[in-house]
């Protein structure tokens, strides 16, 4: 039966709403691992579970560019000697690459390119949760998985750094690049933001960011959503910065708007209208929610706020046009929130997801797996997702461009 209905989904002519249920069914058999948390793994189990979801995405890919893409390496995979045993965490990687090169960010919603593209984030989960912190992790299990995350984290920086060196968007685009965690570059035909960035390449490069940024937004002060390299090259740029509290008195130069209580009214910076809400990222530790609006459009920026009771304020705020939020931080109660907020329309507001698997300072049960926001009901399986906001989601390093 699976082999038919792969079969079909080779065949782009069928209904949409035929191909849309077909692609759900030839799915169903690879969802086997049901755990919120992903718990301790072998490489050669991580292997295993990889190969098998593999050819369950070649079975349904069958007939397409992805398909052969996916065959290829599942049959080079399968030549190599037994003990071989840790090249597939950078191959992997690699096969990522170029699926994504066919299948770019594109809308969750349920077609067969939507479907390939999560089944492509699903992949990148099997490498990084390759568990390096393992008391029983060999020194090669380590260097491999280093060298491999220390590749995804560059190839990242230097795609941002050419997405960030193109042309500007045209009049009425709003385009979002994503390079690290919740790290993001928001850009449009006559501003550059900055959200959240952690920057670990050269000084160099934290300043080109920093010189082409008008405002630089920080929810809360951990270290995966800053690091003093970014914060020396907004200083050395002089640019201003909106944060919770002046947590870097040593850093001089950048223009800081410090907030530490909730504001009732929008205040300007710069040409863009910050309304923010006060939350908390856990044990009392200080988080803004940023409601932006800029050129025409709305981006909630909701940061990690631990108790959605205290996104409260926003109801009073206009509906936003995006929303950045973190996958793992109750999206569901936030979104109930969003729903109520004037001017709300179901299917308008698209919603980003960030903070997958992060890897430089998380063990793999907290390294937020593509599959637990794929699956869990407080995260992208709920109904009031499905029902009410457009998803788009894009890897680390790609970027996306919304129009009105």
């Amino acid at each position: 039966m699976k082999n038919v209905v792969w079969a079909l989904l080779s065949v782009r002519s069928l209904s949409e709403f035929f191909q849309k249920t077909l692609v759900f069914l030839a799915l169903l058999p690879t969802v086997t691992l049901n755990a919120f948390d992903w718990k301790h793994q072998s490489c050669s189990e991580l292997r295993r579970d990889m190969l098998s979801f593999a050819q369950d995405f070649a079975g349904m890919a069958k007939g397409t560019p992805e398909g052969r893409v996916l065959r290829k390496f599942i049959k080079a995979e399968n030549r190599k000697a037994p003990e071989d045993t840790l090249s597939w965490i950078m191959d992997t990687y690699e096969l990522v690459q170029k699926l994504e090169s066919l299948c770019p960010p594109t809308e969750d919603d349920g077609s067969f390119e939507a479907q390939v593209r999560k089944n492509t984030m699903l992949l990148l989960d099997f490498p990084i949760h390759v568990d390096n912190t393992a008391p029983s992790a060999s020194e090669q299990e380590k260097a491999a998985f280093d060298a491999f995350s220390k590749r995804y984290l560059a190839d990242a920086r230097r795609k941002a750094l050419d997405w960030l060196a193109s042309p500007a968007p045209a009049p009425g685009e709003l385009q979002v690049c994503e390079f690290y965690n919740m790290s993001c570059l928001l850009r449009t035909s006559s501003r550059t933001l900055a959200i959240d960035v952690r920057w670990d390449g050269t000084a160099e490069e934290a300043f080109e960011i920093a010189r082409k940024s008008d405002i630089f937004f920080l929810s809360h002060p951990h270290l995966d959503h800053y690091n003093p390299a970014m914060l020396e090259a907004l200083g050395k740029a002089g640019a201003a910065m909106v944060l919770p509290s002046d947590v870097f008195p040593e850093y001089s130069g950048m223009d800081k708007i410090v907030v530490d209580a909730p504001w009732d009214q929008p205040v300007s910076v710069r040409g863009v209208d910050v309304q923010i809400v006060r939350g908390d990222q856990g044990k009392g530790f200080p988080n803004n929610a940023y409601l932006l609006s800029f050129d025409g459009w709305k981006v909630l920026l909701p940061g990690e706020n631990e108790h959605p009771e205290l996104y409260a304020p926003l109801k009073g705020f206009p509906a936003p046009d995006l929303i950045l939020f973190p996958s793992w931080n109750g999206l569901d109660r936030m979104l109930g929130i969003v729903r109520q907020m004037p001017g709300h329309v179901d299917g308008g507001t698209v919603c980003v997801p960030g903070h997958e698997n992060e890897i430089l300072f998380h063990g793999i049960n907290h390294r937020e797996s593509y599959r637990e926001l794929f699956q869990r009901p407080d995260r992208l399986g709920s109904d009031a997702v499905k029902k009410g906001f457009k998803v788009m989601l894009e890897d680390l390093g790609e970027h996306l461009t919304l129009k009105k």
